[in-house]
């Protein structure tokens, strides 16, 4: 570690502004040849926007007979002030709490993301070449990497994790995916935006794969809903739900509302010449 570099905590940050009693706890390690004791010593300038947020635990009713304790939420970043020879033989690093719009915070972030959308784009590119066990390590890599504040690219990988699962008929995780991926978007979008509705076929199809029909038949309603909710309507994907719903339909041994829904995929399939056969196939299975 060296003056003005950046460290940060993966975990809650417990702290204290007692600093006898902090001594006395560093103190604990200084016989072990195996530890070398560090004393941090963190300064916090209230007048700047951060991302990482603290609290004073004495402010609070519970803790108010405590040593004023100060904790800091995951991931906070400092940077490195002054590194010293303190008492003891124990060395003492001096922090401050860095403000979010910091340029080389900015910076590093930025060269984060660029490096993290690369391993996107290979990904991507192992799944249109088929090497989907490749595709599926590096989509996981991404997850591990891939902050919950940032549930857009997480949804992006889940689905993807999901789909490759589905292409490897592997259906009890293609399922935890993408009902992972759903349930993220439910956060932040209207229950029946036009985005849910690839995410709902997507676990219908699955539940259909795993015989669990009637739920299966939800899912797709929700599709379907999601779908024609919008002044953006989407024929060919709108065809597609009403496929999944005919084809469950049909497996149910109900072949006149299949039909129905056979027939709707093809009022919405005129323009997508890939679907037509699908349909017209399943519509010459049950006339």
């Amino acid at each position: 570690m060296n003056i003005n570099d950046l460290i940060s905590f993966n975990t809650f940050l417990f702290t204290t502004i007692d600093r006898k009693s902090s001594l006395n706890f560093a103190k604990q390690s200084e016989n072990d040849l195996h530890l070398i004791p560090v004393l941090f010593q963190i300064e916090i300038d209230r007048s700047k926007s951060t991302s990482s947020p603290f609290i004073a635990l004495d402010e609070l009713d519970y803790y108010h007979d405590s040593d004023r304790h100060v904790l800091f939420t995951l991931n906070s970043i400092f940077r490195i002030v002054h590194i010293q020879r303190g008492e003891d033989k124990i060395q003492q690093i001096n922090l401050i709490l860095i403000d979010d719009n910091e340029d080389r915070l900015k910076n590093l972030k930025h060269s984060k993301q660029k490096q993290l959308n690369g391993f996107f784009s290979l990904g991507q590119m192992m799944m249109e070449t088929n090497d989907l066990i490749k595709a599926k390590s590096i989509f996981e890599i991404l997850l591990k990497n891939t902050t919950v504040s940032n549930q857009k690219e997480l949804v992006s990988i889940h689905r993807k994790i999901g789909l490759i699962d589905q292409r490897m008929k592997d259906w009890t995780d293609a399922l935890l995916h993408y009902k992972q991926c759903l349930n993220m978007q439910l956060s932040f979008l209207p229950p029946n935006d036009r985005f849910l509705g690839p995410s709902y076929a997507g676990v219908g199809a699955i539940l259909m794969k795993l015989c669990n029909y009637d739920e299966a038949l939800e899912y797709y309603q929700h599709a379907i809903d999601c779908g024609r909710n919008t002044s953006h309507v989407d024929s060919s994907l709108i065809a597609t739900y009403y496929i999944g719903t005919g084809r469950i339909l049909h497996l149910l041994g109900k072949n006149s509302e299949a039909r129905k829904n056979f027939e709707l995929a093809l009022t919405f399939a005129q323009k997508s010449h890939t679907l037509l056969p699908e349909i017209e196939h399943y519509l010459t299975i049950i006339s």
